[in-house]
């Protein structure tokens, strides 16, 4: 609005109240009335206030204003955005009009149009935190975190203790895990809201990776003496103490965490991790650990009556998938005795799966009446069941033994083995075929302990006549940051699937893995594998003191420090020397 604008707008404010019998003076003390009340929460008072105002001045700017804000405490949110947009008319409001606009739109959660009016309101008149606020929150739920980090930036320099703006931007460079960035700002946290149990799990999680450990501890401790009432500082403590190792320690916090709420499904779920490694396979731990089903309600949500582990002939059973797509590959040694006699079982597998399920199925006889091939979750509507379980509840409902494959139980065609030892260009010498997978899934949250930066892959080169087979699919950038340190083939641009991958295996000596899909699906192909393992423990590797409970062709290697790797694969690259030739002449397997 221009020059001529502004004075028409203020010619009209004075010519109401003229109109009206008050001077503008008048207006303007009932409109800082009006306030007060709202700023107050008196309701009441500021309806008879408006009232009086919307009667003699219903088009003057601030009694638009006014009037949205009073509509917006009452809970009516469009009755607020009419007297808003009024308002956005008039210069001399049309910027707290905007943030009005933006505030209520944010709260009826249409965020596209709550970010268009703070734009808009930072537009006409900078600075204001919260408008920044409001930018960098709808920014960060569409998943420009760049963008809503710059916005957060922003509110603090206008405001530099701005809570909000402090959490979001740790919360974003925590869950990034940018500990660097992220710890600075839970200091700063922590001495504007002292006591407060979150902000000391999340500093002392910062330190713990950043390996500040000295300092991470006691932080623990201190959640805990501040939130002995909160179940999630026993949680927050007992993950730590997990991802360490130290098993023992972290039950003893899910189990006081558990004293404070029984019904904690995490807890539940997180002992029964620990009970599993400690105990080991029993009908107990096993029970404990159906507890996970509660985390994600709408992935097992039942489409039919939950299976009993009984056969039902003639009835048909949904087996589905959960979790990674190694517990997949490890249970599958459980699916043939699944299926009951007359049973018709109904087995659900991500895609890329489905070649090397199928042409296991059909070698090893595991009596599938029907394929579901789906990355998620298959909907009432397009399944027909009688029954269904998760994969993972085998053992829990059979009462199977956990006992180590020795032999294959996984199946992959042999012509196309024989295609990956042409396309890789193998010839019958004494070369050790080496395959390598050194980083896991991307989006798992602790995959930093778990995956390895290629510079610690070094000592890898001093293998004797060796030949490296990359199978790494994804990473995260910086542990496929540049070349790996010593020459290896690459053929992970024709991968489709896992069938193609385990056809490649089928022709190496050995592989060297780090926790992830590729370690269980050399176990089901009884292929020897290396495991480079964190100091986190975890029963798909140890239970009740024995290591590699599942695998017979495994052997585990583990860290003394998480995330030093090149010690430990110095250890590996020696050991593969001195046992290569066994190696070798283990090929006709």
């Amino acid at each position: 609005m221009g020059l001529l604008g502004i004075l028409a707008s203020h010619a009209r404010q004075v010519l109401g109240a003229l109109a009206s019998g008050q001077t503008p003076a008048q207006v303007n003390e009932q409109c800082a009335l009006l306030r007060r009340a709202l700023e107050e929460g008196d309701l009441a008072r500021a309806t008879r206030i408006e009232q009086k105002l919307s009667a003699q001045h219903p088009q003057r700017a601030d009694v638009l204003l006014l009037r949205g804000r009073l509509a917006r405490a009452k809970g009516e949110a469009d009755q607020a955005l009419q007297h808003f947009q009024l308002a956005i008319e008039y210069a001399e409001t049309a910027a707290e009009a905007h943030f009005w606009c933006a505030v209520v739109h944010m709260q009826q959660v249409r965020e596209a149009e709550a970010l268009a009016h703070a734009q808009q309101a930072e537009h006409l008149r900078p600075g204001n935190a919260h408008m920044m606020e409001i930018i960098g929150t709808v920014y960060h739920h569409q998943g420009n975190t760049s963008l809503a980090c710059s916005a957060f930036v922003s509110a603090l320099q206008v405001d530099a203790h701005n809570t909000f703006a402090l959490r979001s931007l740790a919360g974003i460079y925590y869950n990034e895990q940018r500990w660097a960035e992220a710890l600075p700002h839970y200091r700063h946290l922590l001495a504007l809201e002292p006591n407060t149990p979150d902000l000391y799990s999340a500093c002392a999680t910062s330190l713990l990776a950043l390996g500040q450990g000295v300092e991470a501890w006691p932080m623990f401790e201190r959640a805990i003496e501040c939130g002995r009432e909160l179940s999630s500082t026993y949680n927050d403590y007992g993950v730590a103490l997990f991802r360490e190792g130290r098993i023992a320690e972290a039950s003893a916090q899910f189990d006081a965490g558990l004293r404070v709420k029984d019904g904690d499904a995490m807890l539940h779920f997180l002992r029964a991790e620990c009970d599993l490694i400690t105990t080991g396979s029993t009908p107990a731990t096993w029970a404990e650990y159906e507890w996970r089903r509660k985390l994600v309600p709408a992935h097992f949500a039942e489409r039919s009556q939950p299976w009993s582990g009984e056969p039902h002939a003639g009835r048909r059973v949904l087996i589905y998938p959960e979790q990674g797509i190694g517990d997949w590959l490890l249970f599958a040694r459980f699916i043939h005795r699944v299926a009951g006699p007359g049973q018709q079982t109904i087995l659900q597998v991500r895609p890329a799966l489905g070649r090397l399920a199928r042409a296991s199925a059909a070698h090893f006889d595991w009596g599938i009446a029907e394929w579901i091939e789906s990355p998620a979750r298959v909907e009432q509507d397009n399944v027909r069941c009688d029954y269904e379980a998760p994969l993972l509840s085998a053992i829990n409902l059979r009462g199977f033994a956990v006992e180590k494959a020795s032999v294959p139980y996984l199946h992959v065609e042999d012509d196309l083995v024989a295609h990956w030892s042409t396309k890789l260009g193998f010839a019958r010498d004494q070369h050790l075929r080496i395959g390598l997978v050194w980083a896991g899934n991307p989006t798992r949250w602790d995959d930093y302990l778990r995956s390895i930066p290629v510079a610690q892959l070094a000592p890898l080169a001093h293998v004797k006549d060796a030949v490296f087979v990359s199978l790494q699919m994804d990473a995260k950038p910086h542990h496929k940051a540049g070349p790996l340190p010593f020459e290896a083939i690459d053929p992970t641009p024709g991968i489709r699937d896992f069938a193609d991958t385990a056809a490649i295996m089928r022709n190496l000596d050995i592989v060297l893995s780090i926790d992830t899909a590729a370690a269980h699906l050399a176990g089901a192909l009884a292929v020897p594998c290396w495991v480079l393992l964190s100091k986190t423990l975890d029963w798909r590797w140890e239970m009740a003191g024995v290591e590699q409970p599942w695998y017979a062709s495994h052997r585990s290697f583990r860290v003394a420090q998480q995330r030093h790797w090149e010690p430990l694969v110095a250890e590996v690259a020696q050991r593969l020397n001195q046992e290569r030739e066994a190696l070798i002449a283990s090929r006709a397997r």
